[in-house]
């Protein structure tokens, strides 16, 4: 049996949002009749991220709350730069969707939260403090719960090492209202990376990245893909507890094309509507 099957099981609809990452031919959706048969669990944490502010500008407040009913624990918000000296800045043109998406959390007591894609700074330890100081402002401003690093990535083990460091003190010194920030990390396939300088230990959460179908003969990655990544995370004595399952809202469709999200909604793929529509397992 699986160990996935054991302590990470897929929470309520999250097939709705995999689907739109990497299971769209000709309008089919086969991957989520593969959720009728998994059992429903709280216990899964499921991250998605939207990596670009103008995917949301046109969204509304309905929209966000259907989001999270697909079983969300927690949105990623891209738009936000960080500088050589630490500081943050949100590219934002409009910030009324962050407000939207900071409601609909706590309607359903979820989580927003948002990006780092890059650290600029990590060899100027003088800038983590800026850093810090910086992220708890903008988590201030905007009433965000944490913040997720995903940055594509260190160029040597020294660098690795200091951006464990980085992360951990950021948990350490970053937080809202009293609590402290919650502080999850992108990660591939180096585990023994991972577990060496232990990435994982000293945050809340580290996201297997799940969102395209690369070398998959299936050509529908998502599910098995993930139950494999969980059996070798915990073959390697990494603890399930730090795994969540990050989903970007873009990836590859079967004939290894990039699509953006804007470009999935536009063919149908839409947490409002996906739920009352026919879908056919046949290729």
């Amino acid at each position: 049996m699986l160990y996935t099957q054991e302590v990470l099981r897929i929470p309520k609809a999250i097939a709705v949002l995999i689907s739109f990452v990497g299971v769209f031919t000709s309008m089919r959706l086969p991957l989520i009749i593969i959720l009728a048969f998994i059992s429903i669990s709280a216990a899964f944490e499921f991250f998605v991220y939207y990596t670009d502010p103008n995917e949301i500008k046109a969204l509304d407040q309905a929209y966000f709350d259907n989001l999270y009913d697909c079983g969300v624990t927690e949105l990623i918000l891209g738009g936000f730069s960080v500088s050589s000296t630490g500081e943050v800045r949100n590219t934002f043109d409009d910030e009324d969707q962050l407000r939207m998406a900071r409601k609909a959390a706590d309607n359903h007591t979820a989580r927003v939260s948002f990006m780092v894609t890059s650290v600029p700074f990590i060899d100027n330890i003088g800038a983590y403090a800026t850093f810090m100081k910086s992220v708890n402002s903008v988590l201030e401003k905007y009433s965000l719960d944490g913040v997720n690093f995903d940055w594509e990535f260190p160029s040597s083990h020294a660098e690795w090492v200091k951006y464990r460091d980085l992360l951990s003190l950021t948990k350490s010194f970053v937080g809202r209202k009293g609590k402290s920030a919650y502080v999850t990390v992108a990660v591939g396939g180096a585990y023994s990376l991972y577990k060496d300088i232990d990435l994982c230990g000293p945050i809340d959460m580290c996201l297997w990245m799940g969102y395209d179908n690369h070398n998959d003969p299936k050509g529908q990655s998502n599910i098995p893909w993930v139950k494999r990544m969980v059996n070798q995370w915990v073959s390697r004595d990494l603890s399930p507890k730090a795994f969540g399952l990050g989903v970007p809202l873009y990836g590859e469709n079967r004939n290894g094309t990039q699509m953006r999200y804007s470009q999935l909604v536009a063919n149908g793929a839409d947490p409002k509507v996906s739920r009352t529509v026919t879908l056919h397992a046949s290729r």
